[in-house]
């Protein structure tokens, strides 16, 4: 059986890193690390020195256009199936978590869309023809490629407890574009969006808070979720423990 490939987003720190390091231990697997300074990406690097062949770090800068083209070339350069998308580039605003609804800013909730909803349409069609071939490749397998977004639980309408609006409403809108890709391409690939918790990376810790999770912990629960996809859950928004979100 050929390789599994898996490319990750932002995975330079944070969960992403933490997903990264956990699927370079899986047997038969590749995986593609992406990041906005890959050379200054220093724990990035070290792996790449302890897994060599099993990980290839590229260049994306997920707000820029340019920079998605040429990381979707370059991807192609380097393998020729993509089998799971974790869209896990994300960002708060400078102030988070104080972002309270009459404060939001035009310029801090525009930044915080650019990257949380409008590069998840992006990078996912521009790397879309590598997940299209997986699909083929494991076509004997009836196995579907799989493009998680990571959300939060924030996202949701129905627990909002109010402020944090621009990541809250950054984050409905991406389950807006999960679901709707869910739907338009429902038998080329299994969409999900996936909230890892409130973990203790820099984001989930800013503002001097002390989250509950380690990115261990979420990074666990997460590959298990994915793991176990199946096409009933295309299109649903799930917590890293396995449970539903309401919308």
């Amino acid at each position: 059986m050929q390789n599994q490939v898996i490319f990750v987003t932002g995975a330079s720190r944070g969960l992403g890193l933490e997903l990264v390091t956990d699927y370079l231990k899986y047997e038969n697997t590749t995986v593609i690390a992406a990041a906005r300074n890959p050379k200054t990406a220093e724990k990035l690097q070290a792996l790449k020195n302890e897994f060599n062949d099993k990980l290839a770090i590229v260049q994306l800068d997920v707000t820029d256009e340019k920079s998605i083209e040429q990381c979707a070339q370059a991807t192609i350069k380097l393998v020729d199936h993509i089998d799971l998308l974790v869209n896990n580039a994300g960002i708060v605003t400078q102030n988070h978590p104080v972002d309270n609804a009459l404060q939001a800013t035009k310029s801090a909730m525009l930044s915080v869309f650019e990257t949380n909803v409008t590069s998840v349409v992006l990078v996912t069609q521009a790397l879309f023809p590598l997940l299209q071939a997986a699909k083929k490749l494991r076509e004997k397998e009836r196995v579907l490629p799989k493009v998680i977004s990571i959300s939060s639980n924030l996202a949701s309408i129905t627990n909002n407890f109010g402020g944090l609006v621009s990541y809250r409403a950054s984050k409905a809108a991406l389950n807006m574009v999960v679901k709707t890709f869910s739907m338009d391409n429902k038998d080329d690939a299994i969409f999900l969006a996936l909230s890892p918790g409130w973990v203790a990376t820099d984001m989930g810790s800013k503002g001097g808070r002390a989250p509950p999770l380690t990115t261990e912990i979420s990074s666990s629960g997460m590959r298990k979720v994915i793991d176990n996809l199946t096409p009933d859950d295309n299109g649903k928004f799930i917590e890293y423990d396995g449970s539903n979100l309401p919308w």
